[in-house]
């Protein structure tokens, strides 16, 4: 049986989101007392990338698409899982430079690649299983709204009352008001 969305979220936070929270901070402490740059350069920038990547996941994207799943109103999603996915593509980038310095990381090298390997589980998870299903909910529940509105705009929209015609039918004083009109302003544009 396929997992639910809010199931799909909770898997994601309880699976990866805590074990990777745990193993960014654990090796923070060691690899910033490291002086090797080969290390420390390519570190940061996968650090702080899933730091932010992950904050804004638990604080943005998961609240908004738990929401639209109980059904109430909240932001439009879709801008935020495109970030996402560029995100994991520049996560990628910095796992490839990342696995390169691990090689020289000595005792850290082991934990280093569990947090590579955890993260490549995790980014395809949510690219191939719960992005796709977060955007198939935002489709059906923005297909619902649509019909709601079309359905609300029918049934407060009433045909016209024979006694109050959409228009007026012109009058033959009104015409030759009209032409007057028309004759005046061909005749200051000729000037």
């Amino acid at each position: 049986m396929a997992q639910s969305l809010p199931e799909q979220i909770e898997h994601v936070l309880k699976t990866h989101h805590e074990t990777e929270w745990q193993m960014l901070n654990e090796l923070d402490a060691q690899i910033s007392k490291s002086k090797d740059k080969r290390l420390t350069a390519p570190w940061r920038h996968l650090h702080d990338t899933l730091s932010s990547h992950m904050m804004k996941e638990e604080n943005v994207l998961f609240p908004a698409m738990q929401a639209m799943h109980a059904g109430t109103p909240g932001m439009d999603f879709k801008c935020a899982i495109d970030a996402m996915k560029y995100e994991h593509e520049l996560l990628g980038t910095f796992e490839v430079a990342m696995r390169a310095a691990a090689r020289d990381a000595g005792e850290l090298e082991e934990p280093i690649l569990a947090l590579l390997d955890d993260l490549q589980v995790h980014a395809a998870f949510e690219d191939d299983h719960l992005f796709p299903a977060g955007l198939a909910l935002r489709e059906a529940t923005m297909a619902d709204e649509d019909a709601e509105t079309v359905e609300a705009v029918e049934k407060t929209t009433t045909a016209p009352r024979a006694d109050h015609p959409p228009y007026a039918k012109p009058t033959q004083g009104l015409l030759s008001r009209a032409k007057g009109v028309g004759s005046r302003l061909r005749g200051l544009l000729h000037k």
